[in-house]
């Protein structure tokens, strides 16, 4: 959950939670308990180090906790942009990933 001040127009109602069983309860009401059955996700990211290491954390909670398989789609930005407005993916990564932890550089 995110700390510190916020925009007056950020819901609070919104914020999610982790829920593991509801996800698995919701998995098995669509019909994929388990994950079995379920389609192997396409995960759209761009060639960014960066967001190619948090879709794999992404990718790895799936499988670990929902049993669901992730192909991870690097693209160069040209294409990245071009697959998102043609809509070719299933989930995509967008945001910014900075390069260094440091305090003052994050500032």
């Amino acid at each position: 959950t995110a700390t510190g001040p916020q925009k007056p127009v950020v819901d609070k109602s919104e914020v999610l939670e982790k829920d593991h069983e509801r996800a698995k309860a919701l998995l098995a009401e669509a019909g994929f308990p388990e994950g079995q059955g379920f389609p192997k996700i396409r995960l759209l990211v761009n060639r960014n180090e960066q967001q190619r290491l948090v879709a794999q954390s992404i990718a790895g909670m799936w499988r670990s906790v929902l049993n669901i398989e992730t192909e991870i789609v690097v693209k160069n930005w040209d294409e990245y942009e071009a697959a998102i407005r043609a809509g070719d993916y299933d989930v995509v990564r967008r945001g910014i990933v900075m390069q260094t932890t440091d305090e003052l550089t994050n500032m």
